[in-house]
């Protein structure tokens, strides 16, 4: 998970959204979290599939937690980009 994170990270794109975040440290870890999910929604370039996946990824892990679903079948690949 934190390699995804860091490969996120370093998405041009992303790493614009989450510059600006690092501006506010004082702020709490949800408050944070919040305006990352703004700043992300106000990207000027669509990101790749890739990245919407792993954003997307980070987002369930921040707001479910562990995954508890059972592992996809070999052939539902959408499934297991998830």
């Amino acid at each position: 998970m934190l390699r995804l994170f860091r490969r996120a990270l370093w998405n041009p794109s992303v790493f614009r959204a989450t510059a600006a975040l690092r501006l506010f440290s004082a702020a709490s870890p949800s408050e944070k979290f919040n305006q990352a999910v703004k700043d992300l929604n106000n990207v000027p370039e669509e990101p790749s599939n890739d990245v919407k996946l792993q954003l997307y990824a980070l987002f369930k892990q921040a707001t479910v937690g562990q995954c508890n679903v059972a592992k996809p079948d070999t052939f539902d690949f959408v499934g297991k980009a998830k």
